[in-house]
């Protein structure tokens, strides 16, 4: 599924929720979601399910902005992610098979966590990015992954923990 410049608006769920019993893909690109539960959410029973967001503006969510859910691989390019009210995350990956790459954005504003790595097994990966005023920056659950490039931005929280990997140039 593709969807590109669109304005996604006022739901009590969702703005984007992809769950697939099989493999798919979702690109998203130059698009607004605000005022939703969760901004995007993927997750698939069976297979993979890929998603590509590029310059996305996900505000004012009460729940996660992106949710890598089963099987998810999701990579997050040149976007924000704003939170809202409640304790939401901004970045979630929240299963031992979930995986989510945030490059060249932005993610503050969340009352809960910005990056988080709430399960074992769970990856997130940050290149270049700014991860300001969140009341937690990073969470990373016992055996979850986030790794830094070191070229990102990190100010203006109450808690913190630092990633506990690193992305090696090439």
């Amino acid at each position: 599924m593709t969807i590109e410049n669109c304005t996604i608006s006022g739901f009590d769920r969702s703005g984007i929720e992809v769950d697939l019993s099989t493999t798919g893909r979702l690109y998203v690109t130059d698009t607004n979601i605000t005022r939703v539960t969760r901004g995007v959410r993927v997750n698939t029973t069976s297979g993979q399910a890929w998603a590509a967001l590029d310059n996305v503006r996900i505000e004012n969510v009460s729940g996660a902005g992106v949710v890598a859910a089963n099987n998810s691989f999701v990579t997050i390019f040149r976007s924000l992610i704003a939170g809202g009210d409640g304790a939401a995350s901004g970045v979630l990956a929240n299963t031992a098979t979930s995986r989510a790459n945030v490059l060249a954005s932005s993610v503050g504003f969340f009352y809960g966590t910005a990056i988080n790595a709430s399960a074992a097994g769970a990856v997130i990966r940050l290149s270049d990015s700014d991860i300001l005023n969140n009341v937690t920056a990073i969470a990373i659950a016992p055996g979850a992954i986030v790794e830094s490039d070191g070229k990102n931005r990190v100010a203006a929280f109450n808690f913190n923990t630092p990633p506990n990997a690193a992305v090696v140039p090439q």
